[in-house]
């Protein structure tokens, strides 16, 4: 009986591509598949399939690609997974399993390249990696150039030259001031990371053209770059004047606890004189009180878009075919409304600022 090398030399593919063509012949095109299948049964050859749950044989010839989970973080020593990535990174086994791959997740620092380039026990060769999370230029080329293929994942590429799976941050922030503004807020104020990434200044964009939309124009100091390490102190500055905004826009559940804490140390009361949303509904939104008003975005699904946009790539390198150019995946966010948001009382909805020229 024949072999699979046999059959993918007799094919003109690799073996991964005939073992693919019988494990998900979704991921294989029409024409290579039937190529495939011609040689198989030219040879009189029977692919081996592998039991659920058992180890693979050293000797199988059943081939199974390995991609690369590789998430950016301030502290990749730590083991922790952030809130936010946690279900992308379920999303992406999920997927990776039923496209029959095996996922490798690993940790980087965002900030610097890796201090090592292989890992004992991990496989010498990824198929292809996913790269997960915001990171310096530097950091992310290095470990773009150990992948031969890869997908970013909350991540944007200016240059056009890679894929990416992101949420829709202009979107989303939208949507939550254009919600503020429906409950007649008019006075609303955004805090942003200092961190410069795509997120931060699509969430700015979309702040700034809802208010536009309204004929506002906000003052400078209603636009707020802080770190999370900057506690309750900017939310002091911002509230604690008599030209209070009445409503923030903030870029993260986490932040946003930081200023229910401030407007609780204020005797602000929430929502009644002061609204706030927040963004990714994480668990930390619904265990806040009052509970957060949120932008959300499907995580596990950008994990699954992602790996599925990996495979396509992957099998294009296999199959010698002409690349498609690069996308960008945008995955909607929707507004989970909660109890951080009420209606204006007072003057607040009748003020304003001139539309900007």
């Amino acid at each position: 009986m024949s072999n699979i090398h046999e059959v993918a030399r007799h094919a003109g593919v690799s073996p991964a591509t005939v073992s693919r063509t019988f494990r998900t012949p979704e991921l294989i095109a029409q024409q290579t598949r039937r190529r495939v299948l011609r040689a198989a049964d030219t040879l009189n050859y029977q692919p081996r399939v592998r039991a659920a749950g058992l180890e693979a044989d050293t000797h199988s010839e059943s081939v199974t690609a390995a991609i690369g989970f590789l998430l950016f973080t301030e502290d990749p020593d730590s083991g922790e997974i952030d809130e936010f990535y946690a279900p992308i990174l379920m999303g992406a086994q999920a997927e990776a399993d039923r496209f029959g791959m095996h996922l490798i997740l690993r940790t980087a620092s965002r900030f610097e390249p890796p201090r090592e380039t292989h890992r004992p026990g991990a496989p010498a060769t990824l198929a292809g990696s996913l790269l997960v999370g915001s990171a310096e230029p530097e950091a992310l080329a290095a470990h773009d150039c150990q992948s031969r293929i890869a997908v970013l994942v909350d991540n944007r590429d200016r240059t056009g030259q890679r894929d990416c799976v992101v949420s829709d941050c202009f979107g989303g922030m939208q949507a939550a001031v254009q919600h503020l503004l429906d409950l007649g807020r008019r006075r609303i104020a955004i805090v942003e990371d200092v961190a410069e990434d795509h997120r931060r200044r699509e969430r700015l964009q979309g702040y700034r053209h809802a208010l536009w939309e309204a004929g506002i124009s906000p003052p400078l100091q209603w636009i707020v770059s802080a770190p999370p390490s900057a506690g309750l102190t900017p939310y002091f500055k911002l509230l604690d004047t008599p030209a209070r905004p009445t409503a923030i826009a903030v870029a993260s559940d986490a932040s946003a606890l930081a200023a229910l804490a401030a407007c609780r140390a204020l005797g602000l009361c929430v929502p009644h004189d002061i609204s706030i949303v927040s963004f990714d509904d994480t668990a930390l939104s619904r265990q806040s009180y009052p509970a957060l008003t949120t932008a959300r975005v499907n995580k596990a699904q950008m994990g699954r878009l992602a790996v599925r946009q990996l495979a396509a790539r992957i099998r294009e390198a296999e199959e010698n075919v002409d690349p498609l150019p690069c996308s960008a995946i945008v995955v909607p966010m929707s507004l989970i409304v909660r109890a951080s948001t009420g209606r204006a009382l007072g003057e607040d909805a009748a003020s304003g600022h001139p539309r900007p020229d």
